[in-house]
């Protein structure tokens, strides 16, 4: 659940860090028998995630390098998906594993 924690907190700062001035967000989250499914919707003004799907984990010098590694270890600890909606805004879907002891 650590990990689930720590994706929900990094895909709703960066919807808020990224979207305009006195947007807002909505975060859904879903917990299934071996995975937990976080959902933030948001404008996004300017978005990292596509980038950082498509290419291989690796940290670039910049003024971004922070954002940018935790972006990278969230796509390491989830299944990332990426939807535009028809108004414009875009979801990023998460999906963690949980693990845990065997049962």
């Amino acid at each position: 659940m650590d990990d689930a924690l720590l994706v929900a907190s990094e895909l709703t700062s960066d919807a808020l860090t990224r979207s305009g001035p006195g947007s807002s967000c909505e975060l859904t989250c879903a917990l299934g028998r071996y995975e937990v499914t976080i959902s933030v919707t948001g404008p996004y003004a300017t978005a990292a995630w596509p980038h950082l799907l498509l290419f291989p984990f690796e940290l670039f010098p910049g003024a971004g390098r922070l954002e940018e590694l935790r972006r990278r270890i969230v796509r390491q600890i989830a299944r990332i998906r990426i939807a535009r909606r028809a108004d414009g805004e875009r979801t990023i879907t998460a999906t963690v594993p949980l693990t845990g002891p065997a049962t």
